[in-house]
């Protein structure tokens, strides 16, 4: 019957969000996209005629925040990186799909990967200057988020480059209603200018968005900000985007960064692999999120991220993945792998990663955090993956130890 809201009633080996203690075991009263009601199966009681769900060795999480994806890179597919930054970024410019319609499959099949992944929420950079990323999540329905429209510019391209974005800007109306939306992402530090950074904050800044960019990623970038040399440089020369106005800013990537943000909502910095002690403060100060991809950045090989001391120094830190091309799950995009990386890596508590991979990632992308977490009222969906109950270990930290398949429950 049309309009029928039905009952649902999960009996759960565990349950566990951001906010408090895992519920163990626990039963969970879901209707029309809403948690009802979060308890022991004793204070929870089944409702008459409710669906029942019963997953008796299985913790229930919220859906998760993947808060930087390149969808739009899914046909490549995971590829093994040869050691040099600037092959990759070659190969990667040549291997992306280029027509509409590939270009909206790769969409579709990682969006697919990030449901299989236990994604509710994504911050996915669509592409230089393509919307067909953002139709095809609106047309999909299924995820939440925003859809980062990448810009490139140095120099004298910087006029087309935020013509072409003011442009796009237009065409594309604003619908608060709408599940994803549309934000704006000058590529990075080395290959957007100045102004280009200041047109996507002021453009952001008027939809209450946040803008994202790439952020000292590599230690090339460092070189080419402060010298207007090193790899980048000579790439540029090599595909002809370099112009001779193009000048050193002499600074380091993240002081440059800073002295942009002026004008913007607030900004999402991802991997920001190369930061010094005296920027932890200055980002914590900041309008922007840091977004850590840390399977990406162990790939490319940059090691000791600070991530630990920009949490210590308040900087709002929330977890990506990247593309597929660097990572080794093929069969799906999930941060619960990113998560299962930093507890067997760096041996963090599982309840810490949880508020990374949830409340933190909605609050970068504008997204009610109550989404993402089980307390009483609208909810993005819950996902459940297996542990033993008869192990009287965290339930988390058991899944994290080795992270199995993701079921959703309900939702997204």
């Amino acid at each position: 019957m049309s309009g029928v809201k039905t009952d649902v009633y999960i009996l759960a080996g565990a349950a566990q969000d951001a906010f408090g203690p895992p519920i163990r075991p626990a039963a969970i009263h879901w209707r029309a996209g809403e948690v009802i009601a979060i308890g022991s199966p004793e204070a929870v009681p089944c409702p008459p005629g409710a669906r029942i769900i019963e997953r008796p060795s299985h913790l229930v999480l919220p859906g998760l925040v993947n808060a930087h994806a390149h969808l739009d890179l899914t046909a490549i597919g995971p590829q093994p990186y040869g050691g040099d930054f600037i092959d990759w970024i070659d190969f990667v410019r040549s291997a992306r799909p280029s027509d509409p319609f590939a270009l909206a499959d790769s969409v579709r099949l990682g969006i697919e990967k990030s449901i299989a992944g236990g994604t509710a929420i994504i911050g996915d950079i669509a592409g230089v200057g393509s919307a067909v990323p953002l139709e095809v999540l609106w047309a999909d329905g299924r995820l939440r988020g925003i859809s980062f429209v990448e810009f490139f510019g140095l120099g004298p391209r910087q006029a087309r480059a935020i013509e072409a974005m003011e442009e796009l800007w237009a065409e594309v109306s604003p619908d608060a209603d709408s599940r994803v939306q549309m934000g704006l992402q000058p590529h990075a530090p080395y290959s957007a200018g100045p102004e280009v950074y200041g047109a996507a904050a002021r453009l952001s800044a008027g939809r209450g968005l946040p803008a994202s960019t790439h952020l000292a990623e590599t230690p090339g970038e460092i070189e080419f900000t402060r010298s207007a040399t090193g790899p980048h440089a000579d790439y540029l020369r090599r595909i002809g985007k370099w112009d001779e106005s193009i000048r050193a800013a002499q600074a380091h990537p993240i002081d440059l960064f800073l002295r942009r943000l002026s004008g913007a909502a607030t900004w999402l910095a991802t991997h920001v692999n190369y930061c010094e002690f005296r920027h932890v403060k200055a980002l914590a100060k900041s309008l922007a999120a840091v977004v850590y991809c840390p399977r990406a950045s162990a790939y490319f090989g940059h090691e000791e991220h600070s991530w630990r001391e920009m949490l210590d120094g308040g900087v709002r830190l929330a977890l990506g993945t990247d593309s597929i091309v660097n990572l080794d799950t093929p069969q799906r995009l999930s941060i619960l792998d990113e998560m299962a990386l930093l507890h067997k890596r760096d041996h963090v508590h599982p309840a810490a990663l949880l508020r990374l991979a949830t409340i933190e990632g909605a609050w970068a992308l504008h997204v009610d955090e109550r989404l993402v977490t089980l307390e009483p009222g609208p909810c993005a969906g819950l996902i459940a993956v297996e542990f033993d109950p008869a192990d009287e270990r965290d339930a988390l930290a058991q899944v994290l130890s080795d992270p199995g398949p993701i079921e959703w429950l309900v939702g997204p």
